[in-house]
């Protein structure tokens, strides 16, 4: 985990400064809280997948979608999820 940890502040740095709370859940999930949006991973997520994230959230942000989740746990998938 503070390898993972160490990656994400050293490649992403604006996205590491967003995680506020990280934890596991289970045996195969990891669940990240970024500002009021949580972003689900499987355990062997890398950062390159996890920047998936930003693409997703600027498109959303033009359309003006309001989104609470972010779900990477799906190959080649960033599922987005509504209130």
């Amino acid at each position: 985990r503070d390898v993972y940890k160490r990656q994400v502040r050293t490649s992403a740095p604006g996205l590491f400064a967003r995680i506020v709370h990280a934890e596991r859940v289970g045996s195969e999930e990891l669940r990240f809280r970024l500002d009021s949006l949580v972003v689900r991973t499987p355990l062997d997520v890398t950062v390159a997948r996890f920047r998936d994230i930003l693409p997703v959230e600027a498109d959303l942000a033009r359309q003006a979608l309001r989104v609470v989740e972010l779900d990477l746990r799906f190959r080649n998938q960033v599922i987005a999820r509504q209130p």
